[in-house]
C-alpha cells in the first residue's frame, strides 16, 4: 500500500469513528421519552408507559413512577404501584405503604403484592406499619408479612392481635397461620375466647383454622344458631 492509500484509508477510518459517534449521541432515549409520557393527559399513554418502564428496569424512572401514585386516575396509580413492585427500587418502599390508604381496593392490593415480591428492606417498614392509624395500613401489612412468611414479625402480630378494628385483627391472625411460628399458640387461642364471646364468627373460624395449622386441632367453636 502506498502512502496516499494509506493516508485516504486513515482518513476513511477516523471519518466513520466520526459519524458512528455522531449518530449514537442522537439515538433516541427511550426511557426518557416514556418518563415524558407518564405526565401525558391520555390515561392508556401513561398506563403503557409505566409497563414499558417495567420492563426495562431502568432505575431513572423510580422517582416518576413514585410522582404518578398521585394520579387522579385509578388504572393510572395501580400501572405506577405494579411497575415499582417489579422495579424492586428500596426508594418506593415507603410510597408503596403509604398506597394503603388508596380509596382503591385494588391500588391497595396490588401495593400490597408489590411489597411482597420486594426483599428484606421491606420489613422493618411493614412492621413499623402494623401501628398505623389508619385501619387499611395496618390490615394490608399484616397480609404482606404473612406472605413474607417473615419470623420476625411474629410478635408484633401477636401485639396486632389487640387491635380494636376487626378486619385488622383477622388479618393479623392470617399472617401468622402463614408464618407457623408456634409463639402464635397461646396468643390465638386467648383471642380465640375473646371472639366467641363477641360471636365474631369470621374471625372465629379464621382463628381455627390457624391453631390447626400450628397442631392444635383440638379447640372447636361452631356459630351459634
Amino acid at each position: 500500500m502506498n502512502k496516499r492509500n494509506y493516508i485516504f484509508l486513515i482518513v476513511f477510518v477516523l471519518l466513520s469513528l466520526l459519524l458512528f459517534s455522531s449518530c449514537a449521541k442522537k439515538k433516541p432515549d427511550r426511557v426518557k421519552d416514556l418518563i415524558n409520557d407518564l405526565d401525558y393527559v391520555d390515561k392508556f399513554i401513561q398506563i403503557e408507559a409505566a409497563e414499558e418502564l417495567a420492563e426495562l428496569k431502568d432505575p431513572r424512572a423510580v422517582d416518576p413512577l413514585i410522582a404518578i401514585l398521585s394520579d387522579p386516575n385509578e388504572e393510572v396509580r395501580t400501572a405506577g404501584v405494579i411497575a415499582l413492585g417489579k422495579l424492586k427500587d428500596p426508594r418506593a418502599i415507603i410510597p408503596l405503604i403509604q398506597m394503603f390508604r388508596d380509596e382503591s381496593v385494588g391500588v391497595r392490593k396490588n401495593a400490597a403484592a408489590a411489597l411482597q415480591n420486594m426483599g428484606f428492606e421491606t420489613i422493618d417498614p411493614l412492621i413499623a406499619s402494623l401501628t398505623d392509624p389508619d385501619w387499611r395500613v395496618q390490615k394490608n401489612a399484616a397480609e404482606a408479612l404473612g406472605k413474607k412468611e417473615e419470623p420476625k414479625a411474629v410478635v408484633p402480630l401477636i401485639n396486632t392481635l389487640a387491635d380494636k378494628d376487626t378486619e385488622v385483627r383477622q388479618a393479623a391472625v392470617n399472617a401468622l397461620a402463614m408464618i407457623g411460628d408456634p409463639r402464635a399458640i397461646k396468643p390465638l387461642e386467648q383471642l380465640l375466647i375473646v371472639e366467641v364471646k363477641l360471636q365474631n364468627w369470621d374471625i372465629v373460624e379464621d382463628i381455627q383454622d390457624a391453631l390447626q395449622a400450628l397442631g392444635q386441632a383440638e379447640i372447636y367453636y361452631k356459630e351459634r344458631e
